[in-house]
């Protein structure tokens, strides 16, 4: 909550899009204001990059895990509609 009616600063506005913007989840228009943004932003840029940095490291955590069988041929007859 901002006190005084304070505006809102542009990091304040990017800031909870930025993941969406990573993921490609955002339309065009938002992507291209988080874009320009972070661009401008030396403190943002900061962030996103970090966020790239865990994002590729949670990727490569979780290729070398495997899910054990019997769990995957659960999920694969639950999305067939066979388990109970």
């Amino acid at each position: 909550m901002r006190r005084f009616n304070a505006p809102e600063s542009a990091c304040e506005r990017v800031a909870p899009a930025l993941d969406s913007y990573l993921s490609l989840e955002l339309d065009d228009a938002r992507a291209g204001e988080v874009r320009g943004h972070v661009e401008s932003c030396a403190a943002c840029s900061r962030e996103i990059k970090e966020r790239e940095r865990l994002r590729a490291l949670v990727r490569r955590a979780v290729r070398r895990e495997s899910a054990p069988e019997r769990l995957r041929l659960g999920v694969r007859q639950m999305l067939r509609g066979e388990a109970r």
